[in-house]
């Protein structure tokens, strides 16, 4: 059994490109079960973020595996299947290994040594645990990965002041709006990216935050507990139109902000969509109102990480440590197998 990976992240594609091959949450059960009835794959592990697709999987034949899944891949996002390679990549064994401790330690990431990425690694190994498409190989992968996400983290200095995706985006706000905290902010989604977006705002005093999600109740119980106001999920196309700035974190499959929302008089001048695929069309992204997607906040990322890069020693010690235990585990298991 040998491993394989085949996906694409921030660094090698643009946004619009990750859209186009991204299998959304509600379509993982049919995938799997396709993948483990028709393909040469064994186990499989889908990591799905706001800027990367990634597919861990195990296979006998993993040159054969990734051939199926690049096809699939190809097919399913109607891109010819010579080209699908300028946007998708393939690694094997011991670079999967390598890739995946440097994802869930956080040297991957948009945000230099934040900790987002190493519960998306958790939730991710739990998802398709739920969807008995792990194994061994996978499971001893994920859980070696996870602690030395755990491990880089406790033994460095990477995540000191670390930032997320969500603090990123109020700094966007902050450098592009200087009367920011002039101007009401509407943040649609609470799950993880949108919580953290409301507790930073509110740990700030940001004088006039609305929270909409969904789900009333939780947007309820998240509005008593921050002392926000909240929007009903169902006026959000009739009301998105009266707030200044809007954060967008959900997981709709389509666009739920469009043009049509945002009038002449409409009061909104910005809108971060912090979302993969995209909930808020680009078309929007005019004079009167620009729009910033997971793309545009790159530069700001950067000028944040200069001190935690200086950590980079220790965490690469850990990481071979940690990469080279994994490989013994293989080497050991094979030998048994064989």
């Amino acid at each position: 059994m040998k491993l394989g990976f085949l996906g694409t992240d921030y660094k090698r594609s643009p946004l619009r490109d990750i859209e186009l091959i991204y299998i959304k949450q509600d379509s993982w059960p049919a995938f799997c079960q396709m993948v483990l009835n028709e393909s040469p794959i064994t186990e499989l592990v889908v990591l799905a973020t706001c800027n990367r697709f990634e597919l861990y999987f195990a296979a006998d034949d993993v040159d054969a595996a990734g051939l199926w899944l690049t096809a699939f891949i190809a097919d399913s996002a109607n891109i010819p299947r010579n080209a699908i390679s300028t946007i998708v990549y393939s690694l094997t064994d011991s670079a999967v290994i390598e890739h995946l401790f440097n994802v869930a330690a956080g040297v991957e990431s948009m945000v230099f040594g934040e900790d987002e990425i190493l519960s998306q690694v958790k939730k991710a190994y739990s998802n398709f645990q739920a969807l008995k498409t792990t194994g061994p190989t996978t499971n001893k992968l994920f859980q070696s990965a996870i602690a030395v996400g755990k491990r880089v983290r406790h033994e460095t200095e990477i995540s000191r002041g670390a930032y997320s995706i969500s603090s990123i985006a109020i700094d966007a706000i902050r450098e592009l709006k200087l009367d920011y905290f002039e101007r009401s902010i509407l943040i649609v989604g609470t799950g993880t990216i949108g919580q953290r977006a409301i507790k930073k705002l509110v740990s700030i005093g940001h004088p006039s935050i609305t929270i909409c999600n969904r789900t009333f109740e939780k947007a309820s119980k998240i509005a008593e507990e921050s002392g926000v106001s909240i929007l009903k999920f169902e006026t959000l196309s009739e009301c998105v139109c009266q707030f200044n700035i809007v954060i967008v974190a959900t997981a709709a499959s389509d666009y739920i902000i469009r043009p049509s929302h945002l009038p002449n008089a409409s009061e909104t001048s910005l809108i971060v969509d912090l979302t993969v695929p995209r909930n808020v069309d680009p078309k929007i992204d005019t004079t009167n109102c620009q729009v910033i997607s997971v793309d545009g906040l790159q530069k700001i990322a950067d000028k944040n990480v200069l001190k935690r890069r200086k950590e980079g020693v220790k965490i690469q010690a850990i990481l071979d440590d940690e990469q080279l235990k994994y490989e013994l585990w293989l080497q050991r298991r094979i030998l048994h197998r064989a």
